[in-house]
């Protein structure tokens, strides 16, 4: 098989000359059958720019969708240049089909279809709710140990009514000696989250129904707890994040769970709420009891 080669962002040949180049540290990556070559100084730049393959057979692959990014173009965002579609696209070489969707802000387990008969199995699972879905949050106020939402949610686009069911259960709580409008200390939840109906924006919908805004949701949010979140621990994004993914192969039937590590910033802030939540293997999160737990922070 034939391969490109970039050295440096440069397509180079055989023939190519490297007098001028002195080159002390090189590496080398696969994207496709482009074989990418940088010096060592621009590594972490390419390096940040590749999507993290959690899954991957001749069916499927799956990735930890980073924050910021869509899916693929919308309307609603037509100055958005980057898509996990297309950057999964080069990255691999090859088409790929989304079989569902995270909002831009989400991040996590996001499942790709490599060919077009398994694009339709996977969203017949996801349609007929086959598979399990499971995320973690940080909400306004100290949520009840655990529910189940069953208010009905618009379609955004026509106002028609549909029926959405969200299920949670409180995993951590923290009461912070900082205050928010009138309220003299701040509390949170972290909260365990299973949504039953995928409809849009479900569970930033959801939980700002209960007044458990998510923290950073700018559209369905608190913008108080979002500044303060901003100010006290630099927060840029959402704090909603997709880890798990439980469904059975369309093809071989064998049953997977996907799981997916936090992203840095959502990782930093959990570990200055709850150190303790950092030494706790994270395929366990799920199987946290639930707890009264009540941290307050001096500092």
């Amino acid at each position: 098989m034939k391969k490109r080669i970039y050295i440096n962002g440069k397509a180079v040949s055989p023939e190519s000359s490297f007098e001028d180049i002195t080159i002390f540290l090189l590496t080398g990556t696969f994207l496709g059958e482009i074989l990418v070559l940088l010096l060592l100084e621009e590594c972490e730049e390419m390096m940040d720019n590749i999507l993290e393959i959690l899954y991957q057979d001749k069916q499927l692959v799956a990735i930890n969708k980073p924050h910021n990014l869509l899916v693929h173009r919308t309307n609603w965002d037509k100055a958005a240049t980057e898509f996990a579609l297309q950057k999964l696209r080069d990255q691999l070489g090859r088409h790929v089909y989304p079989s569902h969707r995270l909002d831009r802000k989400t991040s996590g387990v996001l499942l790709f279809a490599l060919d077009k008969g398994t694009d339709k199995l996977m969203k017949a699972q996801f349609e007929e709710k086959r598979l399990h879905k499971k995320y973690l949050t940080i909400v306004r106020g100290h949520t009840p140990l655990s529910g189940s939402i069953t208010k009905p949610l618009s379609k955004e686009d026509s106002g028609v009514m549909q029926e959405a069911l969200t299920h949670y259960k409180r995993l951590k709580t923290i009461t912070l000696p900082l205050p928010i409008g009138n309220y003299p200390l701040s509390k949170y939840s972290l909260v365990e989250v299973q949504p039953e109906t995928g409809r849009t924006h479900q569970i930033r919908r959801h939980f700002a129904h209960l007044r458990h805004y998510i923290v950073g949701d700018k559209k369905h949010g608190d913008h108080r707890h979002n500044k303060l979140f901003e100010r006290v621990f630099h927060l840029d994004t959402m704090l909603l994040h997709a880890f798990q993914l439980h469904f059975t192969h369309p093809v071989t039937q064998q049953v997977i769970q996907l799981t997916a590590p936090f992203q840095p910033m959502f990782q930093e802030v959990l570990e200055k709420l709850w150190p303790a939540f950092s030494y706790y293997p994270f395929e366990e999160v799920c199987s946290w009891e639930n707890q009264k737990t009540e941290t307050t922070i001096l500092k």
